[in-house]
């Protein structure tokens, strides 16, 4: 009975362990804010590519206020690591409506090519991108990317 409980209460520590102590590389949550114009940029995708493949590719989206959060993601809780990225900006919207579509809709919009970029393509040029940005360690705010529609 005493070794039963024993070895309960070691698989429970190990549990306990596991489940809460071990985050995995602590990243940090990175904020920052897109502006046309300079005004707020809502519902715009950032797509961050790092240039280099140990970087990888980091995407968010633009609340109402333009700003954004990069959050650590994964096993590893990896979001920006330091280093050089292109950014790529879009905002897709409904071709008949002219409104962002919701959640549900976006995937089908999307296949029947029925959305299009109100930047017009101009920040989302993989081969050309207009928005480089480095990322060094410990940062937590990016500057602000601004854009312009002309």
């Amino acid at each position: 009975m005493t070794r039963t409980c024993c070895l309960s209460a070691v698989l429970l520590s190990l549990v306990g362990f596991l489940a809460g102590g071990c985050s995995g590389g602590g990243g940090t949550t990175i904020t920052g804010k897109v502006t046309l114009d300079n005004q707020p940029l809502d519902n715009a995708k950032l797509e961050f590519v790092g240039e280099g493949p140990s970087l990888g590719t980091v995407q968010a989206k633009t609340g109402a206020d333009g700003k954004f959060e990069l959050q650590p993601v994964g096993k590893e809780k990896v979001g920006l690591k330091p280093g050089k990225y292109k950014v790529l900006v879009s905002k897709l919207v409904d071709k008949k409506t002219g409104k962002v579509p919701n959640e549900e809709d976006y995937g089908q919009l999307e296949a029947a090519n029925m959305l299009k970029d109100v930047l017009k393509g101009k920040y989302s040029d993989r081969d050309f991108p207009k928005i480089t940005i480095e990322v060094k360690e410990g940062e937590k705010e990016l500057a602000p990317i601004e854009l312009k529609s002309k």
